[in-house]
């Protein structure tokens, strides 16, 4: 083989191992950049050095392809092509630093200095040293000593000025000396060389061997880096996969507003106990996953079943129970190579076999399974629910011990509660690191999954307002504002809300208040176009962030504490203002744009609700109240009685029914006719009600015949009672002109419960009849008046004639 062949051989073999070394030690600081420098220019130095001649005539007729001259015009072209090399690792370095180092402006200039002086020095010493040692050989072992000492004694005097140039160089650019080469520097430098051009003499002599070793080792190092490199990929697609998952798991937590950050708790409670059972790395990952993603069957459950607070109906039951089996169908088109399916399908297995979706028993169901059930039922049952409050630890405790056998595996539920401590103190600090690591992150995260949150509340709300207005009928007034109010709150923050109501003599009255002054607001007389909310009742128009204090001194209320309110109309489609929603805050500044849209949303479903109740109230009135005199009918006693009768039963207490005949008014109506008939009802059921307190109950039973309900008096104070409305009556009479006038008479007949009767026919009855005695008395007496007033008038005539 050539020389020149084995020179280019021996130095692409070269560069392979040199980049062997720093693929496979590139990372430790054993060798660092300045070291490999020497290192890498030693190695080129001396297969450069014994692999070309160089023919300089320097004696006239002889050639010296060895001689001093040509090695320090080598060096010099070694040490300019190092400066070259030099400078490609100085960029490497410079950009490392940059990066890295955390220090000021002027020191991070300062430590690049020093970073490229390192390379220099190095770049520079390890190429004069591999010459040195060369020429030392000479002088020792061969016979061109002259020429090899005056390479020496050219090399030492090469080596002093570079020493000194980087001496000055180092004082100049320098903050410290650090760059100066140290004899221990010296000492490495020439220590690499002799081991260098050593094991290169020898491998020059076996440099097919070598190439072959190059070769191979280059292979295997890059095989291992992309070996590396693929699991480190592999690695950043499961961080990427799983962090995918958790961002999904928590929008879909976010939902349940309530009980946000459940999914993350279970997974930590999951994961202890799997720490304890020391399962396999496999089952970690599939508790891991399962315990984000067990709950995403629920996305095809609609919400008000999830927060129904009553009975679940079969149907919605079984739509619960279907969940597990979406979560398995969506799960198994993804190539899990962990049990993930598994363990969500049977979450809701119970340990007697009484579970869903497969009725699985005992060991059937799988270990991961069981240990995320107890995790999911603990959390669960200590949150608090739309249902019931969240169990106390000591009650969660023993729901736990009450199930394990039943629903849960025993020996599992005992581990999980005598390592419960250290879970809970586990998921405080996971909690506070996440806090303090993401910082800014976090909170926009937590903004973000708030506003899924409060779209899933807003949502819930405005389907639990519907349902009220498919169910209004089965409410009264004050029922049906409760439930809007308490509706309402989730979404719109509020300190006090009224809903006013416009009644028959053109005012407003508050029908309904809830939070702070509840008592004190209810009842309130609100003027019409006077302050915010009579503003809104006159003009119709919605009132945004106004000043509190314009309504609640009108209120005679203190203002004091409140920050802003806004009104809304309660207008129905294509009709007039029936009343207002009024909020007042004394924990925000301003209502946002948000709060104004949920509360229009909210006030177009109320508005229908309330006009529906109110044309129902209408009706009902209607229904129950005499259309002549304007008092409750017969339908209306009977209900008022009912009441009584349950009151006074519950009470031990009486009370007593007064049945009311007139006498006469047949006459009237035959004489008058029936239109003065009814005006004396009329005016009849007025003097009544002038008798009574408000608390006694007065309805026109039929035709002439009225009903009194009054409690709280004795027998005899009803007696009393009665004889005062008789004289009443008896001066009653209404004139009708031409010396004519309208009279009547009045019968009173008294029943009390329980002496009476125990119902309401009994105590109708009773006093019907005892009405009736009154009335044959009144008339006995009425003949015994007109027979004296007969004889009286016989016995004047008689005396005249």
């Amino acid at each position: 083989m050539k020389n020149e062949e084995r020179f280019y051989l021996i130095l692409f073999s070269s560069i392979l191992f040199c980049a062997a070394i720093v693929l496979i030690f590139g990372k430790n600081d054993f060798v660092s950049l300045d070291r490999f420098s020497t290192i890498l220019i030693t190695c080129l130095t001396y297969v450069t050095i014994n692999h070309t001649s160089f023919k300089v005539p320097l004696i006239r007729g002889r050639e010296a392809p060895r001689f001093c001259i040509e090695k320090a015009f080598l060096f010099w072209v070694i040490m300019w092509a190092g400066i070259s090399g030099a400078a490609m690792l100085c960029l490497a370095r410079l950009t490392y630093c940059a990066v890295t180092l955390n220090v000021n402006t002027s020191r991070k200039t300062n430590e690049i200095t020093n970073e490229i002086l390192k390379a220099i020095v190095a770049l520079l010493t390890a190429a004069s040293f591999s010459i040195l040692y060369i020429d030392l050989k000479n002088v020792l072992f061969n016979t061109d000593k002259e020429n090899a000492l005056v390479s020496i004694f050219v090399i030492s005097i090469i080596n002093y000025l570079i020493t000194d140039l980087l001496q000055r160089l180092t004082e100049r650019f320098s903050y410290d000396n650090e760059n100066h080469p140290s004899i221990l520097d010296n000492l490495f430098n020439f220590a690499c060389a002799i081991l260098i051009v050593e094991l290169f003499r020898f491998l020059n002599q076996n440099f097919l061997i070598f190439l072959l070793f190059s070769i191979i080792l280059s292979k295997l190092v890059l095989l291992e880096r992309k070996y590396r490199s693929k699991l480190r990929r592999n690695e950043r697609s499961k961080e990427t996969y799983y962090k995918l998952v958790e961002a999904l798991s928590n929008a879909i937590d976010a939902r349940d507003h309530e009980n946000f950050g459940h999914l993350k708790r279970v997974q930590i409670y999951a994961l202890g106990l799997a720490d304890i059972l020391n399962l396999s790395h496999s089952e970690k990952e599939a508790i891991k996953l399962g315990a984000l993603l067990h709950d995403i069957g629920k996305l095809s459950v609609p919400e008000y079943i999830l927060k129904k607070t009553s009975r679940l109906t079969p149907s919605e039951e079984e739509r619960i129970k279907n969940a597990p089996l979406v979560t398995a169908s969506i799960l198994e088109q993804v190539p899990f190579d962990i049990p993930v399916v598994e363990t969500v399908k049977h979450i809701y297995e119970r340990w007697d076999g009484k579970g869903y979706p497969d009725g699985l028993q005992r060991q059937e169901i799988p270990l991961t399974s069981r240990i995320l059930a107890i995790a999911n039922a603990y959390d669960a049952i200590t949150s608090d629910r739309p249902f019931r409050l969240a169990f106390s630890q000591e009650k969660a405790r023993q729901f736990l011990l009450f199930n394990a056998g039943r629903m849960f595996d025993p020996q599992l539920v005992d581990l999980f509660l005598r390592n419960l401590p250290s879970f809970k103190a586990r998921i405080e600090n996971e909690m506070d690191n996440v806090t303090k690591t993401n910082g800014i992150l976090d909170t926009t995260l937590d903004a973000q999954l708030q506003k899924i949150s409060s779209a899933s509340q807003e949502n819930f709300a405005l389907h639990e307002i519907a349902r009220i207005s498919t169910k209004v009928s089965n409410f009264n007034l004050n029922d049906t504002l409760s439930s809007i109010a308490d509706r309402v709150w989730k979404l719109i923050p509020f300190d006090t809300c009224i809903i006013c109501l416009i009644d028959k003599e053109g005012s407003a009255t508050t029908v309904h208040a809830t939070g702070k002054n509840k008592e004190k607001l209810e009842g309130k007389k609100i003027k019409i176009g006077i302050g915010v909310t009579g503003f809104v009742l006159r003009e119709g128009q919605a009132v945004v962030n106004a000043d509190p204090a314009e309504d609640f001194l009108l209120f005679d209320l203190d203002p004091t504490g409140y920050k802003t309110m806004m009104a809304f109309p309660i207008i129905p489609k294509n009709k007039e203002v029936l009343g207002t929603v009024s909020f007042y805050s004394t924990q925000i500044e301003l209502y946002d744009k948000d709060h104004e849209r949920i509360a229009r949303a909210l006030l177009e479903t109320i508005s229908e609700i309330m006009a529906q109740r109110l044309h129902l109230m209408e009706t009902e009135n209607k229904a129950l109240t005499d259309p002549i005199t304007g008092l409750p009918n017969a339908r209306a006693l009977e209900k008022h009685i009912g009441i009584k009768i349950t009151a006074a039963q519950q009470n031990d207490s009486e009370f007593h029914v007064l049945m009311l005949d007139l006498d006469g008014f047949k006459n009237v109506n035959d004489s008058f006719g029936h239109k003065v008939g009814d005006a004396v009802l009329c005016q009849i059921s007025q003097l009544l009600r002038q008798q009574l307190r408000e608390t006694d109950f007065l309805a026109r039973y039929a035709g002439d015949e009225f009903i009194i309900v009054t409690t709280d008096i004795s027998l005899e104070e009803a007696r009393i009672l009665a004889k005062r409305i008789e004289e009443s009556i008896y001066k009653y009479s209404l004139p009708l002109g031409h010396g004519k006038e309208a009279k009547v008479g009045i019968s009173i007949g008294i029943a009390s419960f329980p002496r009476d009767g125990d119902s309401i026919d009994q105590l109708i009855i009773t006093a019907d009849q005892a009405m009736y005695s009154v009335k044959k008395m009144h008339k006995q007496t009425q003949r015994l008046i007109l027979e004296t007033q007969s004889l009286i008038e016989l016995d004047q005539n008689t005396l005249i004639a």
